[in-house]
């Protein structure tokens, strides 16, 4: 399910994933842990500005009634960047993991990404974690390497920067 709206209900299951996540140390936002349901609260709603003015949309996973996973598509709001969009939190329960839900809500995203014409889509995840394995299994690219880009209460990580390409234009150079 793709929300470009966030209603109570929405908000409060997105808060309550993203505190769990958090507090099993999987969710970079929050550098001190343990998060509280109104820090995971005050996050969620710094989306909601951005998904009421089209910048922003969440691809959801529910499974028996339960949100199981969510990630955001950011879209970039200037002319010269619009092609380009950024994909944020991917997350899913800890039970849920190892499911195909994190593939599902990745592609989810990235096709909707595709229906709004953007050409590429980046993330950024915390090294050390096996992230760009997941990721490039999937089509993405290791593109950039911020060291000790991420400060977390235990020690700074390098941030790894991806990206996927949507669309395989032709690229011609004029001399």
């Amino acid at each position: 399910e793709v929300l470009d709206t966030l209603r109570e209900r929405d908000r409060d299951e997105v808060a309550r994933c993203w505190r769990i996540v958090a507090n099993e140390g999987d969710a970079v936002w929050f550098p001190y842990l343990p998060v509280s349901p109104a820090e995971a609260s005050a996050a969620v709603d710094v989306l909601s500005p951005r998904m009421h003015d089209g910048r922003c949309a969440l691809a959801t996973a529910r499974v028996d009634g339960e949100r199981l996973g969510w990630v955001a598509l950011d879209r970039n709001p200037t002319p010269v960047a619009a092609h380009w969009a950024t994909i944020r939190h991917l997350q899913t329960l800890p039970d849920a993991r190892g499911t195909g839900i994190g593939s599902e809500l990745l592609e989810a995203v990235v096709d909707h990404a595709r229906t709004l014409g953007v050409e590429q889509i980046q993330l950024s995840g915390r090294g050390g974690e096996g992230l760009e394995s997941f990721y490039g299994e999937r089509g993405w690219r290791v593109v950039g390497r911020h060291p000790g880009g991420l400060r977390l209460a235990d020690g700074d990580r390098d941030e790894v920067i991806m990206l996927r390409e949507l669309t395989d234009p032709v690229r011609t150079e004029s001399w």
